[in-house]
């Protein structure tokens, strides 16, 4: 879990947790069971390349299982050193 603070940025909320999660090991079927079992809504995919070899895991296919289970998909290609410039923290917990 990560808490994101806003550090003075108006355009974020005050602090928002956001909950990460790999697909290493796991199958499609496995991830998805995850997200509902943690009652996720939205799913942020950070990925540079948002291509995968593993079945279900590449983007267009990924966002098509998250809509069966009402989850949200979006991609964003995240820059975590950009983000610090813009003034957003952030701390790893657990």
């Amino acid at each position: 879990m990560i808490t994101v603070s806003n550090a003075g940025n108006p355009a974020l909320k005050p602090e928002t947790t956001v909950y990460t999660i790999g697909y290493e090991g796991v199958t499609i079927e496995m991830f998805l069971r995850r997200l509902t079992a943690a009652g996720i809504k939205q799913l942020i995919d950070v990925r540079r390349n948002p291509l995968s070899c593993k079945p279900g895991f590449s983007k267009k296919v990924l966002a098509m299982y998250l809509n069966e289970i009402e989850v949200e998909y979006i991609f964003i290609c995240l820059n975590w050193a950009y983000l610090r410039l813009c003034g957003v923290s952030y701390t790893a917990t657990g």
